[in-house]
């Protein structure tokens, strides 16, 4: 996050699996590789609307490495198991 005049922050997360994306249901793609993000929020007496165009394709058949602290998390979840 950086502050000061502008602020801005990357926020991670999983969408989807990638064999997931593009996937029908009764015609209907439910998950598709190209959507908009619409938000609204006040700030003071000022309204913003904003729309983030979405598109996936550039990233199919990538991935990321997984994070060290997931793997930590799962080790402390695994003994935390074993003590119940």
């Amino acid at each position: 996050m950086k502050l000061g005049g502008n602020v801005s922050e990357e926020i991670f997360f999983m969408l989807s699996q990638g064999f997931n994306l593009e996937k029908e249901h009764e015609g209907k793609v439910i998950t598709p590789l190209e959507f908009d993000i619409d938000v609204e929020f006040d700030f003071g007496e000022q309204t913003v609307s904003q729309r983030h165009e979405v598109d996936l394709g550039a990233y199919m058949k990538t991935s990321q490495d997984k994070s060290e602290i997931l793997d930590e998390l799962e080790k402390i979840r695994k003994v935390l198991e074993t003590r119940k």
